[in-house]
């Protein structure tokens, strides 16, 4: 399984994900690798959470979430094979 990747319009990577936790109450944690060198630790609290949670309208929620089905089908399709 590969790590999910962030990518430029030009298709450069720009973040890589690792992972996610919860080091400490109220404190998600993640980790990864920003423009391929330079590993980076994010701490996101619930303010900042409920922010960007409010930034994001239904058509973008709607389409996330038809962009997370095509992902888990075609993660389907690639473990059958």
């Amino acid at each position: 399984m590969s790590n999910p990747k962030f990518r430029s319009p030009q298709n450069k990577v720009a973040m890589e994900l690792y992972s996610f936790s919860v080091p400490e109450k109220n404190v998600l944690e993640v980790k990864g690798v920003a423009l391929g060198t330079m590993p980076i630790t994010l701490w996101v609290r619930p303010e900042e959470l409920w922010l960007t949670f409010k930034m994001v309208k239904f058509p973008v929620m709607r389409a996330i979430m038809g962009m997370m089905w095509a992902g888990w089908r075609a993660s389907k399709k690639n473990k059958d094979q």
